[in-house]
C-alpha cells in the first residue's frame, strides 16, 4: 500500500512541477503594463461608488486611430445579479484586435464618467471612490479570483499525502495555503511599483509562492520504510 501510494505521489509531485496544477504563477519579476484589450477580456465597474443608474464603457487607443465605438453609441455594461459590479466582455465579433484600444472611459446616461483609465489586465474591477476635475476617479482591485482558489484547490489535495513529504517542505505548502486563502478573503487592490516597473497585486504574490511550494515538494524516502 505504502509503495502505491509513493509511485502516485512521485508522479503527482513530478507533474507539478512540469504542469503547474492549477495555472501558470504569474511571475512578479514581470509586472504588468497597460496593454491593448483582446478577444476574451472581460472588463469589471464596481458601481458602489458611483451609484450610476446605468454604466457604460467607452474604449479607444492612446495613440490614436480608429475607434471601436464612438462616444454615444458605447456599450452599456451588464449588472452581476444583484451586486454593485457590472461587467463587459470583449467578445469575437468585435474584432477588436484591429482598433489597439488600450484606454477605458466608465461613465453613465448622465454626464458622469472616470478619468481616462489604462486597461491592465482581464478580471480586474475598477471602483471610483473620490473626484478629479469633475471626474470620478478610484482604484482596480482583483475581482476575478478564480486562478487562486482553483490553484488552492490543488495545493490542498497534497494534504492527503503529508505522511510522505518532507516536513519542511510540506509545512511551506501549508504556510502558502493559508496565505493565499486570506488574499482570496480580501481586497486585492492593484498596486504601482515605486521604482517604475508596472502594476503588481497580491494576488499574483500569492499565485506565485504557492505555485511554487507545490513545485519545491519533496517526498520523504525514509517514511516509507
Amino acid at each position: 500500500m505504502k509503495k502505491a501510494k509513493y509511485l502516485f505521489l512521485a508522479l503527482a509531485v513530478a507533474l507539478a512541477g512540469v504542469f503547474q496544477l492549477g495555472g501558470e504563477a504569474n511571475a512578479l519579476g514581470t509586472y504588468k503594463n497597460i496593454r491593448q484589450l483582446k478577444t476574451g477580456d472581460i472588463i469589471y465597474f464596481d458601481n458602489s461608488g458611483t451609484n450610476w443608474d446605468k454604466v457604460r464603457v467607452y474604449l479607444f487607443s492612446q495613440s490614436g486611430g480608429s475607434e471601436r465605438f464612438d462616444w454615444n453609441s458605447r456599450p452599456t455594461m451588464t449588472q452581476i445579479g444583484e451586486t454593485d459590479v457590472y461587467k463587459y466582455e470583449i467578445t469575437n465579433d468585435l474584432d477588436i484586435e484591429n482598433y489597439k484600444d488600450d484606454y477605458i472611459i466608465f461613465s453613465d446616461n448622465a454626464g458622469r464618467q472616470t478619468i481616462d483609465l489604462g486597461f491592465i489586465e482581464t478580471g480586474y474591477a475598477y471602483l471610483a471612490d473620490s473626484e478629479e476635475d469633475g471626474k470620478a476617479k478610484g482604484y482596480w482591485y482583483v475581482y476575478d479570483k478564480s486562478e487562486l482558489v482553483d490553484l488552492i484547490r490543488s495545493a490542498k489535495e497534497y494534504e492527503a499525502y503529508s505522511d510522505y513529504l518532507s516536513s519542511v517542505s510540506y509545512d511551506e505548502l501549508v504556510a502558502q495555503i493559508r496565505n493565499a486563502e486570506g488574499v482570496v478573503n480580501s481586497e486585492i487592490r492593484v498596486k504601482t511599483d515605486p521604482n517604475g516597473g508596472g502594476f503588481y497585486t497580491d494576488f499574483d504574490i500569492a499565485l506565485e509562492d504557492l505555485q511554487k511550494s507545490i513545485d519545491d515538494l519533496e517526498i520523504d524516502t525514509g517514511k516509507l520504510e
